[in-house]
């Protein structure tokens, strides 16, 4: 309030009129142009933000456009609201999203009809152009548009994926990201570098308000298009540091020159340049994890109190803004359950998986749970396994929701499972029911492969335990800590003299090495057939594992009878 003369009169602010499509709209109260309201209102600075756009506005469509309730155009309604200064905001509309699907000609005619109109009827007022830049202009400026790869590039001109079995999904797979826009994007792009440099030249002054920037630290809602209140901050503070240096816009609207100097925290580039590194190609971006430790993230996330400015960072590309964590270990030894924990996903969306091992082939099908596993009503999910049944090695494993694929995420599984209290140890069993003629003296691999009869060890995948020529195989990285074997066979016509049963161990040797039962035969041999038993110690498995056989030692010839087998009990450790 002023005094004049004794009366009271209202002091007139500084007034801004930001002519912009839906980003200067949503998420209403939570733009930019909220956001610097505030910010002039706290430095007690009499200057008014307000927007004249709407959503999907384009100068063409600013110009034609009636509003419904007001009855005057976008551009007509600015003008008349007799603005100090006018920031317009389009570009990408009307040649990114290419709305109305009009030709560069018109494109740059519409603009230069815009910017005409606001030169006849607001003579007096500043006119600048606020370009939100939609590619990584500052480092790949110079980079030819056929050359530009999606990561270059803000989500919405990635399109759907061009990976294998990804057809009409949205992927961040690095490979995907590798790749270069579309060939359709790639004259969208041209078209908006045209139409953008004609803006230039017709405004007096312009911002590069980077919409790339803020979309690429991880800050845009749902949609692929529009930014949050954490991306608004960014646009906001790339206007707010123009204001404080811009001789031109300072001249103009002498208000702004009472701006104090507020420190680095007001600048988000200093957060780009803190959290973000090149990644290991040079050309893309990664977390820089130094950032976490160092001082300006405490600084970020005091004001700001939101740490989701540097989560799923890698997986900026998508549909959604999700975070997604999953365990990057799993050590069996101590018993640690596999982890996924997502948030910010799109509700009641259902979730389907790939698992493969690193260096396999990727699988070409999703998995989906029975029943369905769905994100929550608030977009979040939670799931845990404990003692997962996968061999120690990297894995690698992908998330399917909705529309959006994440990952792949990499897991390394290593270290055995604990011994527990009565699931301590399983048993297979192998066992021939036909039976087995010796012709000669000396040991004999006896060939269990005939109608055997296999129990595979509880949590174990498919084929750890298997029957080949007789051979039974034991891995060292299942979780198996050490084995014992029991063998039998009974002697149905025998010679005299000493039968040996036990098995031996490859890759040792092809000879026992465990002689556990044995049986002197006399002469006259008995009338009831001679059964041979044995029960080995335990024995650790060895590197590289183990690979098992039972055998029979007869000085002469013999038959074995059909009751004939081999057991192991294997503990998990």
């Amino acid at each position: 309030m002023t005094v004049v003369n004794g009366s009271v009169a209202a002091t007139i602010p500084t007034r801004f009129a930001v002519l912009g499509a839906s980003e200067t709209v949503f998420p209403w109260q939570q733009t930019w142009i909220n956001l610097i309201n505030g910010a002039f209102q706290s430095e007690g600075l009499n200057v008014e933000f307000y927007h004249t756009g709407a959503g999907a506005v384009t100068h063409h469509l600013a110009m034609s456009e009636v509003d419904s309730l007001t009855g005057e155009t976008r551009v007509e309604l600015t003008s008349n609201s007799d603005p100090d200064v006018i920031i317009v905001e389009l570009g990408i509309n009307d040649a990114i999203l290419a709305l109305g699907s009009r030709s560069q000609n018109e494109l740059i005619a519409d603009a230069q009809a815009l910017y005409g109109h606001f030169r006849d009827n607001n003579p007096n007022a500043l006119i600048l152009y606020s370009r939100l830049i939609p590619y990584d202009e500052e480092r790949h400026g110079k980079v030819a548009t056929e050359n530009i790869k999606k990561k270059y590039c803000v989500p919405f001109m990635h399109q759907t994926s061009s990976m294998p079995g990804d057809a009409n999904l949205y992927t961040s797979e690095y490979a995907a990201l590798e790749t270069v826009i579309s060939s359709t994007m790639q004259d969208r792009l041209n078209i908006w570098k045209a139409l953008d440099a004609e803006c230039q030249n017709l405004a007096d002054v312009t911002i590069n308000t980077s919409y790339f920037r803020a979309a690429r630290l991880g800050l845009l809602s749902h949609d692929r298009f529009h930014p949050n209140s954490l991306g608004h901050y960014f646009i906001m503070s790339r206007v707010w540091k123009a204001f404080q240096t811009d001789a031109t816009i300072r001249a103009a609207t002498p208000e702004l020159t009472k701006i104090r100097s507020l420190g680095d925290f007001t600048d988000f580039d200093l957060l780009w340049r803190s959290a973000i590194k090149l990644d290991a190609g040079g050309d893309g971006y990664d977390v820089d994890p130094d950032f976490l430790s160092g001082w300006e993230y405490p600084m970020w996330l005091n004001i700001y109190a939101d740490t989701n400015i540097i989560y799923g960072i890698k997986y900026w590309a998508n549909q959604q803004r999700p975070t997604i964590d999953v365990s990057e270990a799993v050590n069996k030894s101590n018993d640690d359950i596999f982890l996924t924990m997502m948030n910010d996903l799109w509700p009641e969306l259902t979730i389907e998986t790939k698992l493969w091992v690193e260096g396999g082939s990727e699988p070409s099908t999703w998995n989906r749970a029975s029943p369905s596993q769905l994100t929550s009503s608030t977009g979040g999910h939670i799931s845990a396994v404990q003692n997962i049944s996968l061999t120690n090695g990297i894995w690698l494993i992908k998330y399917k929701i909705g529309d959006d694929v994440f990952g792949p995420f990499s897991v390394n599984v290593f270290g055995t499972y604990p011994l527990t209290e009565g699931s301590g140890s399983d048993v297979v069993t192998l066992v021939r029911t036909n039976d087995q003629t010796i012709a000669s003296a000396g040991w004999h691999n006896i060939i269990l492969t005939e109608s055997a009869i296999i129990r595979e060890i509880n949590d174990a995948p498919s084929a750890v335990l298997t029957s080949n020529d007789g051979e039974v195989r034991i891995p060292d990285n299942q979780g198996f800590s050490r084995f014992r074997v029991y063998g039998f066979c009974t002697l149905v016509a025998a010679s005299s003299g000493v039968y040996r049963l036990s098995f031996y161990r490859s890759p040792t040797g092809y000879q026992h090495d465990r002689a556990s039962g044995n049986t002197s035969i006399d002469p006259t041999s008995s009338a009831e057939p001679i059964r041979l038993t044995f029960d080995s110690m335990w024995l650790p498995i060895q590197p590289g594992g183990e690979t098992i056989y039972f055998a029979v030692y007869t000085p002469a010839g013999a038959v074995i009878d059909a009751g004939l087998g081999i057991g192991l009990q294997i503990e998990l450790r």
